[in-house]
């Protein structure tokens, strides 16, 4: 853009032109995201005629002779809008804590805000000064270019979001499958929600077969031309689909906790754990199969998974009854989906984690420990029998598990880098049982051994969950159901078939209903 902003008015035009183009067919493809994308076509066209009209005013009001002939209202424009995204960078990663809008953007913070609009504002009266533009134009250039940058760029994201897609690098969808595509074919694809979303991603990604509902799962996970399935959906719903698949000699890279929490024993039995056929997604386990890889077992003392404490690490425990959905789907670090955002709030999702781990590693849960550690940084570790530690360190962005488990190598990825030369500081500490009653919940549960009282937690997790999210409970109420379904479970053995843990999810289901829904 800046080498032509000094090209003819016609060649400017012209490159113009094909930018507006081009993001008008992106606009076109997101055009599910409904309003949002009306609201982001009028500002693409307000955008595009404010750029021609800065190009058009040339060097009016320039007093110094070097600025005759220069476009310096584009120039102005183009410096602010570039200062700002540095300075906010810049800031943002050194000192940036608060967040912004963490459902809209979560890497924005206030912090980051500041510094690009003070970058913006000092921009734009260092450039006024080198062509001697007037006083009172440079004073409202410096003042509304950075506000109205960040507004800008916050409405991006929002459609973004709508449209089911996160950042730049993922305006286009299957950005892991893109950046292999010599390694990675989509074959089909499965949602139960969604549904115009997935099938514009099937589009882009030419994915002919695609699934809206549970019954299609197992049928599309034992296709003949399916090599690997990647089985993300949540709650029991994945365990039928992944049996299905090992039994059919597929591999598997595993994103949804629930099915080894409910039926860990036949995953395991039918897979021998982790590994090429079976392959965690969680960061936490992909961190720990790289940490124990060409380590001896029996050298291995214990290993953490670490958890970043959600949005009420820092809370007042008098305030949790008041608790809403809202507030408790603003993950400080990662953007998931609502229940296992809502887990993450309460650390049920931590001890899944924990209950992964025995069953993907074979490690008794007196070897497994939860850390806090709200940088996220670090993902897991592995202590050795002589004090030495193993750690797996990243930057948090799941496109790198992601990428992990499905080349099930290293290969350059388009995550960020972590970068060790940058000034930080990293916490650890223990988790606080008080804070996180439903942790220590299911850790009781699953060391009991009793695996009928898990699926009956799981169940009553994803009914408290929707229930929370509907406002029929508080947040402080999600414990109660849990250990309710743990009693409702239990009974159920060390090792109850899949037509058992059918069972058991169904009846917890129905029993923690409210009145009317069982009715």
């Amino acid at each position: 853009m800046l080498a032509a902003t000094f090209a003819p008015p016609i060649a400017f035009t012209i490159l113009v032109a094909l930018a507006c183009g081009i993001a008008l067919a992106e606009l076109w493809d997101l055009r599910r995201a409904g309003i949002a994308a009306a609201v982001e076509l009028v500002l693409l066209l307000a955008g595009i005629a404010a750029l021609l009209s800065l190009r058009a005013l040339g060097d009016r009001g320039a007093a110094h002779g070097a600025a005759a002939g220069l476009p310096v209202w584009l120039l102005l424009a183009i410096g602010a809008t570039w200062a700002a995204d540095v300075g906010a960078y810049v800031v943002g990663s050194l000192a940036g804590k608060r967040k912004i809008a963490p459902r809209v953007s979560p890497g924005k913070t206030w912090e980051g805000t500041f510094g690009g609009v003070g970058a913006a504002a000092l921009a734009v009266l260092g450039i006024s000064a080198l062509f001697g533009l007037g006083r009172p134009e440079a004073a409202a250039a410096a003042i509304l270019s950075g506000p109205v940058a960040f507004a800008g760029d916050l409405a991006e994201s929002w459609l973004k979001r709508r449209a089911g897609v996160k950042d730049s690098g993922t305006l286009f969808p299957g950005h892991v499958i893109a950046a292999h595509p010599d390694r990675l074919t989509v074959t089909a694809l499965a949602a139960r929600t969604r549904t115009d979303v997935l099938r514009g991603l099937a589009a882009k990604l030419g994915v002919k077969r695609v699934a809206t509902g549970d019954d299609d799962l197992t049928a599309l996970a034992t296709a003949d031309d399916v090599d690997l399935v990647l089985v993300a959906t949540p709650g029991i719903a994945g365990l039928r689909p992944t049996l299905a698949a090992l039994d059919a000699g597929k591999d598997v890279a595993l994103a949804n906790k629930e099915v080894l929490v409910v039926g860990g024993h036949l995953v395991r039995a039918a897979s021998g754990g982790a590994g090429k056929r079976l392959r965690p997604v969680d960061s936490e386990h992909c961190a720990l199969w790289q940490c124990l890889q060409g380590v001896d077992p029996a050298s291995v003392r214990r290993v953490a998974v670490t958890a970043s404490g959600g949005p009420f690490r820092e809370r007042a425990l008098g305030t949790f009854g008041s608790i809403t959905a809202d507030e408790a789907l603003r993950h400080p670090t990662w953007r998931m989906g609502p229940k296992v955002t809502i887990d993450s709030a309460t650390l049920t999702n931590k001890g899944y984690e924990v209950v992964e781990t025995h069953w993907l590693y074979g490690l008794p849960y007196d070897r497994i420990e939860v850390v806090l550690h709200p940088e996220s940084v670090v993902h897991a570790m592995v202590e050795l029998v002589d004090g030495s530690v193993i750690a797996q360190i990243a930057e948090p962005d799941m496109r790198l598990p992601i990428q992990y488990a499905l080349l099930w190598d290293h290969q350059p990825s388009p995550a960020p880098r972590f970068e060790w030369t940058r000034k930080r500081a990293l916490h650890f500490d223990d988790v606080d049982p008080e804070r996180y009653p439903c942790l220590t919940l299911v850790l009781g549960t699953a060391k009991s051994g009793d695996q009928g009282a898990m699926v009956g937690l799981s169940a009553a997790d994803e009914v408290a969950v929707a229930r929370f999210l509907a406002g029929e409970v508080k947040f402080t109420d999600i414990t109660g159901l849990l250990r309710r379904g743990a009693e409702l479970g239990a009974g159920g053995g060390a090792a109850p078939t899949l037509a058992d843990i059918a069972r058991i999810d169904q009846r917890v289901r129905g029993e923690l209903q409210p009145a009317g829904a069982r009715a």
